[in-house]
């Protein structure tokens, strides 16, 4: 499996009362570690199989490229504490470009707990720091 790179994203899409002050920390952090993730928010629109009490698909998170995950376990537990803050659970997974294919890996934050760094770096191939 060829690896392009990771999203971390919020699990849900009921982000009204979320999506600037999480969007805000996570740009704030990538800043301060000079990680070159794109930050991603994208509210999409409803779609007809929606019903009325359902949200339409909101994307709320990062995607890194392979060489810029640097300390996994840094940003994770970073992102880990503004899932709790936020009372939120995130999901990371993998992507592939060369074969179109993307897939979740864990979910970890305020329900589903602590992120399993190590399990995520050795499913990658990277080491953890």
């Amino acid at each position: 499996m060829e690896i392009s790179g990771l999203y971390i994203y919020i699990d849900g899409s009921d982000l009204e009362g979320v999506s600037e002050p999480v969007e805000s920390a996570i740009r704030d952090w990538l800043k301060s570690k000079d990680v070159p993730a794109k930050i991603v928010n994208v509210l999409h629109e409803r779609t007809p199989d929606l019903s009325s009490e359902d949200y339409a698909q909101w994307d709320l998170g990062l995607n890194l490229e392979m060489g810029q995950i640097g300390c996994l376990s840094e940003l994770l537990v970073y992102i880990h504490k503004l899932a709790v803050k936020h009372e939120r659970d995130f999901v990371i997974g993998y992507y592939s470009e060369a074969t179109g294919i993307s897939e979740d890996i864990s979910f970890f934050g305020a329900e589903s707990g602590e992120p399993k760094t190590q399990e995520i770096a050795e499913f990658i191939g990277i080491e953890n720091c």
